[in-house]
């Protein structure tokens, strides 16, 4: 019936039932069907034209979150591509009851041929747009405009846009992309203790400082000076959380930070010293930060676009982005993505679903890392020593009481 009725221009109107009386006599005086073929049953389409009407026709490339010059040059390009265009005939027209009866060019879309659709000369699969091939470098640019690595950058790009090999070409472009691999990172390696999980976002916030180009950055603001009122911003906009947690440097480990905590009624908790992982949320975080940034200053980009996009990738194995985590909805970003997929939606089992990732992060990590005995008041240590000395020299020192585990 569907493909059927793709042959015409078709106008929805809604109209109250007392008022269909034409429609109404119709289906009191309906005919047998009459079957001419063994194996094909055409059916009969009925059209009716009303003098007056006011209705609107409802393209799904209207609601594109895109700018209308992109829209333009996807709409341009799919015209002038052979392939999308014999695609667009057999979506129209009809397709063959078996694949062999298929175009070769487009047999590659054959095993999704229900979900492909066209519409206003742009051409659909589900919700996602099918990007003509003149126009997948520019999308591959956009999509890898943040400098992760493939995997995440397909997470970003599948919910919205699709071609054959989609992750395989994305793959294939951040393995090339000269600027991630001028900045690619060693893996870096007692078993694992871990914070509990919250329960709710915002319960649990990890805070540190780290600078860039000679700016300060804290929580990816801004800085102007280091003072603990600069966190009443954040907490103003997404609320008290329960526990801060944050190494011991002098801005955190001072009078007024833990004025601050009282008032606000948040409890302060402070890593080991010299022991960022600890804190390793935060730490974590300024790693990712510090790279987006370096790879926007070398490609000549906006750091802040990259921040977007990287807010808008689906983390891995959790099928939901950080902003879908916390205010419950997709954020708009360079790319082409329909008005449904920004609704704002609740995502659920985010908590069991970090439980499972703890544990099996936890289960790996322990293969390879032992437990050292526990140390006793009064024992006798020798003590790693600072960064500043350059003597190399561990120094003695005596335990004097045990302030955490």
């Amino acid at each position: 019936m569907l493909l059927t009725l793709q042959n015409y221009c078709l106008t929805v109107v809604y109209k109250p039932g007392p008022e269909m009386y034409i429609s109404d006599m119709l289906s009191r005086a309906t005919t047998p069907p009459q079957e001419t073929d063994t194996h094909y049953r055409r059916e009969m389409v009925c059209s009716m034209q009303q003098e007056q009407y006011d209705t609107t026709a409802i393209q799904q490339a209207d609601y594109l979150n895109v700018t209308s010059q992109c829209l333009a040059q996807i709409r341009k390009y799919t015209e002038e591509d052979s392939c999308l265009q014999t695609l667009k005939a057999v979506v129209l027209g009809g397709w063959p009851e078996h694949k062999e009866d298929c175009p070769i060019t487009i047999r590659e879309y054959w095993g999704i041929r229900d979900e492909i659709y066209a519409q206003d000369d742009v051409l659909f699969r589900s919700q996602r747009v099918i990007i003509p091939k003149t126009v997948r470098p520019e999308m591959l640019r956009r999509i890898h405009y943040n400098h992760v690595g493939g995997e995440a950058c397909y997470r970003q790009a599948r919910d919205t846009l699709f071609w054959p090999n989609m992750q395989g070409e994305i793959k294939d472009f951040v393995q090339q992309c000269s600027v991630c691999n001028e900045y690619a990172h060693e893996q870096q390696k007692e078993t694992m203790m871990s914070h509990p999980l919250p329960t709710r976002p915002w319960q649990l916030v990890s805070m540190d400082l780290f600078s860039y180009a000679r700016q300060n950055f804290w929580e990816i603001d801004l800085l102007p000076d280091l003072s603990a009122g600069r966190c009443k911003a954040q907490f103003a906009r997404y609320g008290i959380p329960d526990r801060v947690i944050s190494d011991c440097g002098g801005q955190f480990d001072c009078r007024e930070f833990k004025a601050f905590a009282m008032d606000w009624g948040f409890e302060h908790v402070m890593s080991s010293p010299r022991h960022p992982k600890s804190n390793g949320k935060a730490e974590s975080a300024v790693k990712i930060v510090k790279g987006l940034c370096r790879k926007a200053d070398r490609a000549d980009e906006d750091p802040w676009k990259a921040f977007l996009h990287w807010r808008n990738t689906p983390t891995e194995g959790m099928r939901c982005s950080p902003a879908q985590r916390v205010i419950s909805q997709r954020l708009r970003t360079l790319l082409p993505v329909v008005d449904q997929l920004l609704l704002p939606h609740v995502v659920t089992g985010v908590t069991d679903k970090l439980r499972v990732k703890h544990r099996a992060a936890k289960l790996i990590y322990d293969r390879s890392a032992r437990d050292l005995p526990e140390l006793s008041v009064g024992q006798h240590v020798r003590m790693k020593p600072l960064p500043s000395d350059r003597t190399g020299r561990w120094k003695r020192g005596v335990c004097m009481q045990q302030v955490g585990l």
